[in-house]
This record gives structure tokens, sequence and C-alpha cells, in this order.
């Protein structure tokens, strides 16, 4: 609850998306160390980021071939209204056309592919930290900050990505 109304200060607009929004009473994952942190935290994270990034990277697969479909079905319709003289086939290209504009507008507002991008980059730069943190000579301490820092990064990224129109980078001017 403390961290959501911190972030009501930081980001007033959030407030009106978390209207109603109640924080789960679950307990903290058994974290001990920085094996346990791994195992409980990053695994799970990594896991997460790349399962959406499959799902999303599906989803404008199947959109886009629905998209190919619809548009091949107006060009066959308007062949068959054309050289047929078929008019009742030929009067629902505009139908089709509409739809199939409506769906590629669906897609790119929903910047699937931009999220597939941004959580395969912090599912890697995770598995980069959890991989070197040996090697590099990172303490407990200093490895978790990390993780929790490419997080945060990522989280504040999906929300400015939200606020920038499709097609404008994050954060820069129209």
């Amino acid at each position: 609850h403390r961290l959501l109304q911190e972030s009501h200060r930081e980001d007033p607009g959030l407030e009106r998306v978390t209207l109603g929004v109640t924080a789960d009473d679950k307990p903290l994952p058994p974290v001990r160390d920085g094996a346990s942190y791994i195992e409980k935290r990053v695994n799970d994270q990594i896991n997460w980021y790349r399962g959406r990034a499959k799902d999303y990277e599906q989803r404008v697969r199947a959109l886009r071939a629905l998209a190919e479909v619809l548009g091949l079905l107006a060009v066959v319709a308007s062949a068959a209204g054309a050289l047929l003289g078929l008019q009742g086939v030929a009067t629902w290209v505009p139908v089709i056309t509409t739809i199939t504009t409506s769906l590629v507008a669906h897609v790119s507002a929903s910047r699937y592919e931009e999220q597939v991008v941004d959580y395969l980059r912090t599912a890697r730069a995770l598995e980069e930290l959890r991989d070197t943190r040996r090697s590099a000579g990172m303490g407990d301490a200093a490895f978790i900050d990390a993780c929790e820092a490419q997080l945060a990064s990522e989280n504040q990224a999906w929300r400015i990505g939200w606020t920038a129109p499709p097609g404008q980078a994050p954060g820069q001017p129209p």
C-alpha cells in the first residue's frame, strides 16, 4: 500500500488508472541470500519476461496473418466484382478493408512488438547479471540492487512507452 502511495506522488497520472486497486496481502518470497533471491525472484522474472515476450510475439504473428488473409480476401472480392460482375461481393470490399485497417492499427497501438523487444532485453540483462555476478565480484547486496534497478528501469520504460504516441520513441518530442 505504501509503494502505491509513493508511486502516486511520483506520477499523479498513475493514480487515475489504479483507482480501486488494492495491494495483495501475500507473503514475501522466502529470500535469505543471493542464491534464494536468484531462485525466487530473478529466475521467476526471467521466465515471466520470456513467457510474455513469446505470448506477444505469437499474438503479433496471428494478427498479421489475419490481416494478410483479410487483405487477400478484399483483393479477391474486388476482382470478383469487377471481372465477374458480382456486385454483391464487391460491396464487401470497403468493409473488409476497414476491418483490416483497424486490425493493423490495433497491432501498432498495442505496442506488442516493442514489448517483445523490451521484455527480451530485460530477460537477457537479468540473465547476464545472474550468470556473471560471481566473475564480476558482485556481492549479494550489489547483485540484488542491480537486478532491482533493471526491473525498475523496465517498469519505468513500460510506463513511459504507454504515454508516447505509437511510432514515436518514448520520451522524445513529436
